[in-house]
């Protein structure tokens, strides 16, 4: 099961992680794993942050494409295995980070 955390991807343009990693744009990548602790999503224009924490049993991957009329996503997704029964996880919305 792939849980998908998409956002608008002309707005979301900066990515970090608790791994040290800052990516902005093109750089953040179309489908990366992660292996951090927690990661974190920005829009610069409206200095508003998504942060997302790693869920044990899951694989998280950041992603980023923009193509003028076709697509526009910045997301992260957790890739959860079949033998997984129970799996949940916050998502914290925040100004100013």
């Amino acid at each position: 099961m792939i849980l998908l955390n998409e956002q608008d991807g002309s707005l979301f343009d900066r990515y970090s992680d608790a791994n040290g990693v800052e990516l902005v744009g093109k750089a953040i990548g179309t489908w990366e794993e992660t292996g951090a602790d927690y990661v974190t999503l920005t829009d610069s224009r409206h200095n508003i942050t998504l942060a997302l924490r790693s869920v044990a049993q899951s694989t998280m991957y950041r992603g980023r494409e923009v193509a003028r009329g076709r697509l526009s996503w910045t997301g992260i997704a957790y890739v959860i295995p079949p033998r997984c029964v129970d799996f949940d996880y916050d998502v914290a919305i925040r100004e100013g980070i």
